[in-house]
């Protein structure tokens, strides 16, 4: 665990990073960007032509994120895991997994992703 996520409530949490999503977000990217948290707990924001890897800080000005341009990640899988559903997508350097409650839900994200990535699923039960 990080100072961020030990020192802050995680709607002023979500606050600080919406606020760096308004720094380094277009306006148009802004309209239409996911953010979601991986389950490493890492903020991701997902643009339809970008995925960036968010890094919070508690001082505003040492956030950072890694750029990623979405045409280098894929979507490799929806599957069941214990009593959750994970969405992978994996780049050459990174894997990032997200994770789902409800089977519906991750698959209601693959096909967001798919549409971004343009990349073909492999659901796994």
């Amino acid at each position: 665990m990080s100072l961020f996520t030990e020192t802050l409530t995680k709607a002023q949490q979500f606050m600080l990073i919406q606020a760096y999503a308004d720094k380094i977000l277009t306006e148009t990217e802004l309209m239409s960007f996911i953010l979601m948290e991986a389950k490493t707990g890492q903020p991701i924001m997902i643009t339809e032509t970008d995925t960036y890897q968010v890094t919070p800080d508690l001082d505003f000005d040492n956030f950072s994120a890694v750029k990623t341009a979405n045409s280098q990640w894929q979507l490799l899988a929806i599957k069941a895991v214990a009593d959750t559903f994970e969405v992978t997508i994996k780049s050459e350097t990174d894997e990032i997994v997200f994770s789902f409650s409800s089977l519906a839900d991750a698959q209601g994200f693959g096909q967001d992703l798919k549409a971004i990535y343009k990349a073909a699923a492999d659901y796994v039960d």
